[in-house]
């Protein structure tokens, strides 16, 4: 992953396992999509949600799940 970079994904650091965990450390942000999809601006939660999917998408295409969408 760390050499696959993509526009709307965080860049990751490190990768590895702990106790048969895989994880990923990638930059700290200090607000949340929650924190963001709480504006009123419909027009900004759909580019959210556009680039979501499309990271998401980007993701799968590596062999990448993410276990915890919601």
């Amino acid at each position: 992953m760390k050499d696959n970079p993509y526009p709307t994904i965080l860049k990751p650091y490190d990768e590895g396992t702990w106790n048969a965990h895989p994880f990923v450390i990638v930059d700290y942000l200090p607000v949340t999509l929650e924190d963001e999809l709480r504006k009123d601006d419909i027009s900004q939660k759909l580019l959210y949600a556009l680039h979501l999917l499309s990271a998401l998408r980007h993701l799968h295409g590596l062999g990448y799940i993410h276990r915890d969408i919601k």
